[in-house]
Formats: structure tokens, sequence, C-alpha cells
């Protein structure tokens, strides 16, 4: 017999065609991700610092194939629900995901390409990194547009809408860099910070977002608590540009830095702390030592309070250490983004064949002793063969998702076998 879904993983997605979309993204997704596992590998066996171009590929094979993907899969699921959707939406979702793919797959490949080669190459950046901003703004202007037909509007809904805003965003500097690389316009010094920043603000936008989605069982729309969550988690996706329309409007130099610095810190602390007040409490009183959606959230949430609220504070009291930064990247894209993803995956592939009683666990505390063992080697040692235990982890567990994934049963079969309503 199957095991139930339980009441706080997402509902199945009624409309069987957007449901089908994402499969497909996820599974995209997690393709893409074998690509970031593959380099991360390679580093841990090559002397000194993996060359630019590999870096980059890791990087963004990571924050777009990985991260972007499956979050544009989710929030499609979120957005979408058990309501009846028409052929134009769920064609619309389809072409936008399909853009999505080609775009984010040939943007990475193009860093591969322009840093190793030089030269001409970059304008492989100027094609593919255009093309990939106009499947972001896309999909922002179709989830903004689909809060005004939703019957209700959760803080899930205005976290995510506002994260892929705040990517749209940034990835304007993004572009500015790669036309600069290209050689067809200037780049401002400002232009790598804010689309850092603005990274960073759309990460913790999304995920605490999808969690919120998984965690909260009942509904009843949006809080002033989290709207107030989504203007800070805005507010400091556009920090850098503000200071430096502040620098312009004639502010002194001097207290630029810190005001950047602090007014980070500050809305990034706040931003989690009113998080984890809200949602994550909840999402920590799951015990771990069950599998499945919630456990992978706990997991998520839990790094969320170290990576991405405790360790800020922390690079400064310490004197920003060197550890810092890689620290902090594989804590955040694996302990929190990585965590959150399989948590939608495990409830996706809920409705779909029986899967493996060891797979999923397995990769679950791999994946996470692994984030430890790494954090842990880098910081005593600058070692990173932390990465061998955590890379196993996450390998298992996309090779998990890629099983789960292959077959997607209709709404009939999955109310048969899961005993979830569905609408016609």
């Amino acid at each position: 017999m199957s095991e139930q879904v339980p009441a706080a993983a997402p509902a199945r997605v009624a409309d069987d065609d957007v449901w089908q979309v994402t499969k497909h993204v996820f599974a995209a997704s997690a393709l893409i991700f074998l690509v970031t596992i593959s380099l991360g590998f390679l580093n841990v066996f090559t002397a000194g610092a993996l060359p630019r171009w590999q870096l980059l590929v890791h990087l963004h094979s990571a924050t777009l194939g990985w991260m972007t993907l499956s979050v544009f899969g989710a929030t499609v699921w979120l957005f979408t629900g058990k309501r009846a959707v028409s052929e134009a939406y769920a064609r619309r979702v389809r072409w936008l995901a399909r853009a999505m793919v080609v775009a984010f797959v040939g943007l990475i490949a193009s860093f591969g390409i322009a840093f190793s080669q030089g030269g001409d190459a970059f304008y492989l950046l100027a094609v593919f990194a255009p093309l990939a901003a106009l499947t972001i703004w896309a999909a922002a202007a179709f989830f903004l547009d689909q809060l005004r037909h939703l019957s209700e509007v959760t803080t899930a809904h205005l976290l995510t809408a506002a994260g892929f805003l705040v990517l749209a965003l940034a990835v304007v500097f993004g572009n500015v860099m790669a036309l600069g690389r290209a050689g067809i316009l200037s780049s401002p010094d400002f232009a790598g910070t804010a689309h850092v920043f603005g990274i960073l603000g759309y990460q913790v936008l999304v995920t605490t977002g999808i969690i919120e989605w998984v965690v909260v069982r009942e509904r009843g729309g949006w809080t002033r608590s989290g709207a107030f969550q989504v203007g800070l988690g805005a507010l400091l996706g556009v920090w850098v540009p503000i200071v430096v329309l502040l620098s312009v409007a004639g502010l002194p130099e001097d207290p630029l830095p810190i005001l950047l610095l602090f007014g980070t810190l500050a809305l990034l602390v706040l931003f989690g702390l009113l998080f984890l007040g809200r949602i994550g409490v909840r999402a920590l009183r799951t015990n771990p030592l069950r599998s499945g959606v919630e456990a992978w959230i706990f997991f998520a949430t839990l790094w969320f309070a170290v990576g991405g609220v405790l360790s800020f504070p922390l690079r400064f009291v310490l004197g920003d250490p060197a550890w810092w930064m890689v620290a902090n990247v594989h804590a955040t894209m694996v302990g929190i983004v990585t965590n959150m993803i399989f948590g939608v995956m495990a409830a996706r592939t809920r409705f779909g064949r029986p899967e493996s009683s060891w797979a999923q666990p397995a990769a679950m505390w791999l994946t996470n002793v692994g984030v430890v063992v790494f954090v842990g080697l880098f910081i005593a040692t600058g070692s990173t063969h932390g990465a061998l235990v955590m890379g196993t982890g996450v390998l298992l567990g996309v090779g998990w998702a890629l099983y789960s994934l292959r077959k997607t049963p209709t709404k009939t079969e999955t109310a048969t076998k899961a005993g979830v309503e569905t609408t016609d």
C-alpha cells in the first residue's frame, strides 16, 4: 500500500498538462545539477583553485539550472494548485518552461566557452544572457499577473512572486556585466555587487516562500507580518542600487560602504528572524528521523537559521575570515536550497510510482552530514575533501528524484492511489 501524502505536503495540480510541466522542469533541473556535482568532485582532485570558466559553470549551473528551474516548477505548482485553468494558461507555462531550459543551458555553456576560449567567444554571453533575462522577466510578469486571478493570495504567493521580480532586476546587472565582457558597453563597478546582492534577495524570498507553502497546513490569505517579510526581502535585493542612487543624489561617499554593509546585515537578520518566528519554528518541530517532505524542509529551515541568519553576523565578529565565503555558499546552496528542492520533489514524487525505501533517507542524511563535514574540514584545514561526502549525498538525491519522476499518473490514478481531491 502506498503511503498517504502528509497534510503539510502540497496537493497535486489539478490540470494534467501543467502537472506534466512540473515533472519536466524538475527533471531538467536535476540533470543540469549533475554538471554542478561533477565539477564539485573535480575540484576535490584538482590541485589549486578551479579555472575561472569551470567555477562560473559550477556556480551558474547551480543558481540557474538547479535553483531557478526548480523554483519555477515549484512556483507554477503553488500558483496553479487545484484550480481549473485554461488551455492558454497551460500552453503559456509549457512555453515558459521550454524557453527557460534552452536559455539557461545556453548561458551555462556560454560561460564555459567564453571564459575558456576568450576573444569573440564572449559574444555568446551577449546572446544568451539577454535571452535568459527575457525568460526570467516573462516568468516574473506571469506570476505577478496571476496574483489577480487567485481566489486567495497567501504570503507564500507574495514571497515567490516578489522573488522572481527581484531576480529579474538582478539579471539586468548580470547582463550589463556580460555585455561589458563582450565589449558592447561599459560595465559600472557596482554591477557585480548589485547582481550578487540581488541574487541573495531572490534566494531568501523564494526559499522561505516555498518552505512556508509546504509547512503551513491551514490557509487564510496573507498576513501583515508576512507582507513585511516580503518587503524586507525585496529591499535586500535592491539595496545596492538604492545606495548607489543615494550616492548619485549627493550623499557623501565615506558612509556609503558602512551603509551598504550594515544595511544589508540588518535587512538579512530582520528578514531571517521574522521568518523563523512566523514559520521556521513550526518547520523545526518536525522529527528529522522521519524521511520525506517534512524532514527535507526541517533541514532546509535549520540551515537557513545557521547559514542564512547566524553566519553573517559571525562573519564580522570574526573579522571576515578567508574561509567564510566558500563555507557559506555551500551551506546555503546545499543546506538551504537543495534540501528545499528535494523536499518539493519528495512531495511531487509521492504521487508517482512507489520508490525505494532507502534511497531518499540515505540521500538526505549523506547530504546534510556532508555539509557539516565539508564546512568543518574547510574551516579547519582548507581542504575541500568534504565535498566527497556532500556530493555523494546530493548525487544519490538526484538519482532518487529522476527515478521517481519517471512516471506521472493521471488525476484519476492519483485520486485512487493517494486519496487526493481533484477538480475539473
